[in-house]
């Protein structure tokens, strides 16, 4: 989900290190092995950073990392981030499709959901922003 503070956008998918660079990291990562951060007293990360830089894994990528980098990639490629849509739906390949929207809450989200037989699974997905 993101979260607006003034006129920066964070999410809560994602938090940054004290690393000079690649100090983006996934909020599964409990910390980080080149500066000692630790998640939790970390803040989260811009969402303009992480559309511009991706985003930093540590050693082999889950398929959840894989996923939220195609994504990610997606929305760097066709999405203004000042003109987030409220709804739109689209096929990323023959497995994920990739909702982004904005909830009733007024926040923005990017959502990628499984494709199982040709139809979305609406009931598994992986929040990406």
């Amino acid at each position: 989900m993101i979260e607006k503070v003034g006129d920066i956008e964070l999410t809560n998918e994602y938090w940054d290190c004290e690393c000079e660079k690649d100090y983006i990291h996934l909020r599964s990562q409990e910390f980080c092995p080149i500066c000692k951060a630790v998640q939790e007293d970390q803040p989260g990360s811009r969402v303009s950073e992480i559309l511009k830089y991706g985003f930093v894994s540590v050693g082999q990528e889950s398929e959840s990392a894989q996923v939220k980098s195609l994504a990610l990639e997606w929305i760097k490629n066709n999405i203004n981030e000042n003109e987030w849509v409220e709804d739109e739906w689209t096929s990323l390949n023959d497995e994920f499709d990739l909702n982004i929207y904005i909830d009733d809450d007024g926040n923005k989200r990017a959502t990628v959901f499984p494709v199982i037989d040709g139809e979305t699974d609406l009931e598994n997905y992986i929040e990406v922003l």
